[in-house]
């Protein structure tokens, strides 16, 4: 019998509306007005402003948020199957696999990997009005709903050809030293992990510890060793190079755990999002130059950094000592690196550096830049990219730019990206960054 093959969708989401800080991040972007202003006018594909305009399917995006985590799986399974399109788009999906057909490319894969990326919503803000302070948003408690929401849609859709890999959020800046060790050493032990070359799902995870009613505790979580990876967030205060030293010592031990175990780290690397911090102290967090310390000291890290680093206000990253013209000078001049290539650049210094492209396949011409983008580099340089990249939707999030999944895969089979480019993109590098031997 042949070996199973697996499709990825490496960067997806699975957020119950009660999950995200809502009144936090409306209360810190009325204290910014200008800031959200300015980006607003700015970002021609910001996130909100899909939603304040009503160009984007609003309307879709709280339909799969107000759902429980099982039933957000199954809508996703239902719209790559084609159930909401009435046969005006061809399937991705069905009894027998993922299939992704168009632009001259045929492949086919017996199951798919969804990744879904579990955010660390708390945040330590002052609200105004009469319920002074914020709703508390416990990363486990949360993190259970998902898991139990996985275990719950296997248990209900025996027969799918979905296996869900999901990745903890957390920031650690926000926990003491210890506990986000024993956090590390019970969610991502030497057994964590699953093998793609065995089906190993869900139902095969060995359950350890006990639930607590109320207040829960990592070390009693009863799914351990049940995530892929880090889930690490800039926008909402994460900084992956503290100046501090006790704040460093944190990073210090996530980073350290995960380059000797092979964890890999997923972190958002686009300059909008979920903001609660100011717009300069997103850019400089999320920046990928932010990140060559860490490098520096973890060279063997496996990062995927996400969204191919889309930018919107590069200004923010030229001196802010030089003058306005020479400031404009060095944007038309490309003077200063943009974000996609310092992604680039940091791939081929270090082994385990990739990068995914969710969201940003909301528009078809983002295939046809990383095609030219690729084709000008040549040869090894080529080489080195091509098998760095991954496939990504940011489902649902990118419905404020498109009106289903289905459509996102059907802009990534209709490329005009060549099969053997896809192919790795979105089965051979995903396996690579993900499983360890």
């Amino acid at each position: 019998m042949a070996e199973p093959t697996f499709a990825f969708d490496v960067h997806m989401h699975l957020i119950p509306l009660h999950h995200a800080c809502i009144s936090s991040y409306l209360e810190l972007a009325r204290e910014r007005g200008g800031q959200e202003v300015f980006a607003l006018a700015a970002a021609k594909d910001y996130i909100a402003k899909g939603v304040l305009s009503g160009k984007g399917d609003v309307f879709s995006l709280l339909n799969a948020m107000e759902r429980m985590p099982a039933d957000e799986i199954a809508l996703y399974e239902d719209d790559i199957s084609g159930v909401f399109t009435d046969g005006a788009l061809m399937p991705v999906l069905d009894g027998s696999g993922i299939h992704i057909i168009g632009g001259g490319k045929r492949l086919s894969y017996d199951y798919l990997v969804l990744c879904p990326q579990i955010m660390d919503f708390n945040a330590e803000v002052t609200l105004s009005g009469r319920y002074r302070n914020a709703p508390r948003h416990d990363l486990f408690k949360q993190a259970m709903q998902i898991l139990d929401g996985i275990a719950e849609y296997r248990r209900t859709h025996p027969q799918s050809r979905i296996i869900l890999r999901p990745f903890l959020g957390i920031n650690p800046l926000n926990y003491e030293p210890d506990f986000i060790r024993t956090l590390l050493e019970t969610c991502f032990g030497k057994k964590s992990g699953w093998n793609p070359r065995r089906e190993r799902i869900l139902d095969d995870w060995k359950r350890a510890g006990r639930r607590h009613r109320g207040r829960f505790d990592v070390r009693h979580l009863p799914y351990k060793n049940a995530f892929a990876g880090i889930k690490l967030y800039p926008p909402m205060g994460f900084d992956p190079f503290p100046d501090d030293a006790a704040r460093r010592e944190r990073t210090e031990i996530l980073f350290g755990f995960c380059e000797e175990h092979g964890v890999p780290i997923v972190t958002h690397c686009d300059d909008q999002g979920f903001r609660t911090v100011s717009l300069e102290d997103s850019f400089r967090f999320t920046s990928p130059e932010r990140w060559e310390r860490v490098l520096e000291a973890h060279p063997n890290l496996y990062i995927d950094f996400a969204h191919f680093g889309q930018q919107y206000y590069k200004w923010l990253e030229i001196d802010k000592d030089k003058s306005l013209p020479q400031k404009l000078l060095d944007l038309m001049t490309g003077a200063v690196p943009t974000w996609h290539e310092r992604i680039l650049h940091l791939m081929s210094v270090y082994p385990h550096v990739y990068s995914d492209f969710s969201f940003g396949g909301t528009k078809a011409d983002i295939w046809k830049r990383l095609k030219q983008t690729l084709d000008a580099s040549g040869g090894e340089a080529r080489d080195c990219y091509a098998h760095r990249l991954m496939f990504g939707t940011d489902w649902p999030l990118c419905l404020t730019k498109i009106p289903g999944a289905l459509e996102y895969w059907r802009g990534f089979a209709d490329s005009p990206l060549p099969a053997d480019l896809c192919h790795v993109m979105v089965s051979e590098n995903p396996q690579d960054f993900l499983f360890r031997d």
